[in-house]
This record gives C-alpha cells, sequence and structure tokens, in this order.
C-alpha cells in the first residue's frame, strides 16, 4: 500500500499529456543541440565552396645600393585563391547533397526521438495502471483477511490454504514492488529530457491496431545515405575538372633606385600529379559504398517492417482476447461468486480465488499491453514515421 500512496498523491500535481510532450521535444536542449550541430555543419561545408579569404601582406627592410645610398624599402602584396566559378556546378551540387544529407539525419533524428517519448509515455502509463489493479487486489486479500482467519479458527479451511493465501499475499506485496520501481524508472527517463514532468495524463494514448499507420516512404535516414553518395558523385566531378580554383596577386615594391608594380597568377596543375585521380577514386569508392549500404540497408528494412508488423499483429491478437473474451468472463465470474458469498452460497476463499482470477487475467492484458507498445513504436522507429504532427 505504501507504494500507491506515492502515486495517488502525485494525481494532484499537473499530469502531462503526450501531445504536451510531442510539441515540448523541439525545445529541449537535446533537440536543440542536434539543431545547433546541424547548422554548424551545414555552414562548414559552405564555406570550403566559398572563396578564400584575401590576404594582405607588407615586407619592409633598409639597404644600401652599389654607390653607398642607403634608404629603406618595403613590397605590399595582396592575393586570394578563387573557388568560383571554376567548376562551380559540381562544387555546388557536392554542397547542396552534403547539405540535404545533413537536414534528412536531423530530421531522423527528431522524428526518433519523439518516438522515444512517446513509447516512454505509454510504457509509464501501462505500468501505473498495473500499479493501481494490483493494489485493488491487494485490498481485496488484506479486506479478506481476518474472515480467512476466522475460517480457519472454526475448522471451516485447512492450514494449507491459510498459508496458500498467505504466500499468495506476499508475492503480490513483491510484484508491486517490481512495478512501482518500474514505473519511478520510466517517469526518471522522461524527467531526463523533460524535468518538468511529475506525473501522466494516460488520456490520450494510443489505442492498440493491427494495422497501425506507418510511413511507407523511403525513411529520411536512408535519404541521408543517398544524398550523401550524390555528393562524392559529385566531388569526383570535381577533382576531374582541369581546373578547380585558381589564385591571383597583385604587388607593389619600392626599392632605393626602382620601384616595381607585379602581377601574380597560380594554377592548379592537377593533371601533371596522381593526387588529383587519387582524390577522384576515392570519391567514387566512397560513393560506391554508401550506395551499396543503401541497398542493404533498406533491405534489411523491408525484411524487420515486415517482421515487425507480424508480431504486432500477434500481440493485438491477444489483446482482443484478453478484452472480449478472458476478461469478461473472469469478471462474470468474480461477480457472481461475490453475489454468491452474500447469499452464503459460497465461501470467502471461492470469493477471493474468482477476484484473484479476475485482476491477475487483467495484469496479464497489461503485460501483453505493454509488449505491444514496444513493438509499435519499434516498428514506428524503423520505418521513420511521425506522430504528432
Amino acid at each position: 500500500m505504501k507504494y500507491i500512496l506515492l502515486f495517488v498523491s502525485l494525481t494532484s500535481l499537473h499530469a502531462h499529456t503526450l501531445k504536451e510532450l510531442l510539441n515540448s521535444a523541439p525545445h529541449l536542449s537535446q533537440t536543440r543541440i542536434s539543431s545547433y550541430q546541424t547548422q554548424a555543419k551545414i555552414a562548414q561545408q559552405e564555406a570550403q565552396l566559398a572563396n578564400a579569404m584575401p590576404t594582405l601582406a607588407v615586407d619592409m627592410g633598409s639597404a644600401q645600393d652599389i654607390f653607398g645610398n642607403e634608404g629603406g624599402e618595403y613590397m605590399v602584396s595582396f592575393s586570394q585563391q578563387l573557388q568560383a566559378p571554376f567548376a562551380f556546378s559540381a562544387k555546388n551540387q557536392a554542397l547542396h547533397a552534403r547539405t540535404k544529407a545533413l537536414q534528412a539525419s536531423h530530421e531522423h533524428s527528431l522524428r526518433a526521438f519523439k518516438l522515444e517519448l512517446a513509447l516512454l509515455y505509454h510504457q509509464g502509463c501501462v505500468d501505473y495502471e498495473r500499479i493501481t489493479h494490483l493494489n485493488t487486489l491487494l485490498d481485496g486479500e488484506e479486506k479478506a483477511h481476518s474472515a480467512l482467519q476466522e475460517a480457519f479458527n472454526l475448522g471451516e479451511i485447512a492450514r494449507t490454504s491459510l498459508l496458500f493465501y498467505h504466500m499468495e499475499h506476499l508475492k503480490h506485496q513483491a510484484l508491486q514492488a517490481q512495478y512501482a520501481t518500474q514505473y519511478q524508472a520510466t517517469l526518471s527517463a522522461l524527467q531526463a529530457y523533460v524535468p518538468t514532468v511529475k506525473t501522466l495524463a494516460c488520456t490520450d494514448m494510443m489505442a492498440p491496431s493491427a494495422t497501425p499507420e506507418i510511413n511507407t516512404h523511403t525513411p529520411s535516414y536512408l535519404h541521408a545515405l543517398e544524398y550523401e553518395a550524390q555528393s562524392y558523385k559529385s566531388q569526383s566531378d570535381v577533382e576531374q575538372s582541369w581546373l578547380s580554383s585558381l589564385t591571383y596577386g597583385i604587388s607593389y615594391a619600392h626599392e632605393i633606385d626602382k620601384t616595381r608594380l607585379g602581377a601574380q597568377l597560380s594554377l592548379p596543375l592537377g593533371t601533371l600529379s596522381t593526387q588529383k585521380e587519387a582524390k577522384r577514386t576515392q570519391a567514387l569508392y566512397t560513393k560506391q559504398a554508401l550506395q551499396a549500404s543503401y541497398e542493404t540497408l533498406k533491405a534489411q528494412i523491408d525484411v524487420k517492417t515486415a517482421t515487425h508488423q507480424r508480431m504486432l499483429k500477434e500481440h493485438f491478437k491477444r489483446y482482443e482476447m484478453y478484452t472480449k473474451e478472458m476478461l469478461p468472463l473472469a469478471y462474470e465470474l468474480e461477480t457472481l461468486t461475490r453475489l454468491a458469498l452474500l447469499e452464503g452460497e459460497a465461501s470467502v476463499m471461492e470469493s477471493l480465488d474468482a477476484t484473484r482470477s479476475y485482476l491477475t487475467t487483467f495484469l496479464e492484458m497489461l503485460e501483453n499491453k505493454r509488449a505491444y507498445y514496444d513493438a509499435l513504436f519499434a516498428l514506428f522507429t524503423l520505418t521513420d514515421t511521425t506522430i504528432g504532427d
């Protein structure tokens, strides 16, 4: 009973709904960190495409000519490396593909994070429901204790029946403690993401279904691989270009007896080195590796999706069997036995057994319901399904 009083007291606090948790996801620290990191990586990619910062150099000194005249000399030079417009189309395509890959990965991370919050919410709600119904069972057992003790004293039941009752009661108390610990662990996991969560409303849980609606399009994390492969294809085109950048410079030099004005133009002669071809080969092989990973992962997703869907249907079938067949029968038996007890046609032990049968069947249903939600959100994560939008 001590465990349950804690949870009942929490109902006076604000109870978070699933919608509130999902709406808070974009503003949580974990999501903001991921967003900032993605934007930083995109900016880094854009910086590589931009023209290099101009360089200004000044060189000063003193000298003496052949006639013995002394004086100061200096040189001022200005230079800059230009990325555009050389192989600009291929560079821009590579940048665009990498940006799309980073954005797709971030989108998947946000969806997966929302799904994790939703899973914890459903697990916590099922755990709380288990505690509530087990508490009802324990209350019934405690109320029946004095009646059973009196029946034993009158010789109406054997000591073995009394000991069996006591043993079952202790088992249920231990199970209550286990469920309470599990609920607290789930709540703590939610609080690690949303510190303001104190208790859960459990009014907007997703209803179990044999065929929940899932994303049938290509998952964003697969798109990320696809875009990354495209970026390396464009990068290989950059390396294939005979002129990928150019550096220009101008200079002015003042000497003792003359001044000089100069201009410089630097071209990378990639055709005279194997480095450019090696970079192109590396880009092509990386692209092929990413494409192979894409095809392999896509095939694995198809197989795992079918497996999760089968598991989900099995969990739902058992859930339906509990809610539509077993629980109504157990409830009817419990009701009839309780009425028979009031009319003196059933014993306290028979009534207690019927109540136990109903509530333990209910706990089995909740155990199956929790397994259903585990499989459901695993399927949602695998297929990159969006919820709460």
